[in-house]
């Protein structure tokens, strides 16, 4: 059983934007990695995160199951436009989490609580992935 990625281990080799707004950021885009996402990591440094990704609009669900660090969490449908926002999403460590949920979304930005709020970002900021 492998050890959960250190702080330091996390690979963020991907740029994305929100607006104008640069982000380091992990991609999650299978299965697989999109259920493990950013639990067990316990640091991201500011303007960093992790960006989901579907095939296609969906339904998707969240929650902060084993996510030991606040995170804010952007909605962005197929043209890339945020639809939803969920700030300040706590850290839970028990069965029944609370679920953060948007319909017709395509991809996902989790990022460090407090990015939204510092950076005014608003319904309909674009996300550009290079």
């Amino acid at each position: 059983m492998s050890s959960p990625p250190a702080t330091d281990e996390l690979p963020l080799p991907y740029v994305i934007y929100i607006n104008d707004i640069p982000l380091r950021v992990a991609i999650f885009d299978d299965v697989a990695s999109r259920q493990q996402g950013l639990m067990e990591v316990t640091y991201l440094p500011e303007s960093s995160g992790g960006l989901f990704m579907y095939d296609k609009p969906n339904m998707v669900s969240f929650w902060m199951k084993n996510t030991p660090m606040p995170l804010d969490m952007l909605f962005f449908n197929a043209r890339r436009q945020l639809i939803q926002i969920a700030q300040n999403t706590q850290p839970c460590m028990v069965d029944d989490c609370p679920l953060y949920q948007a319909a017709n979304t395509q991809y996902v930005v989790e990022v460090p609580a407090g990015f939204v709020a510092a950076n005014h970002i608003k319904l309909n900021a674009i996300l550009t992935i290079d």
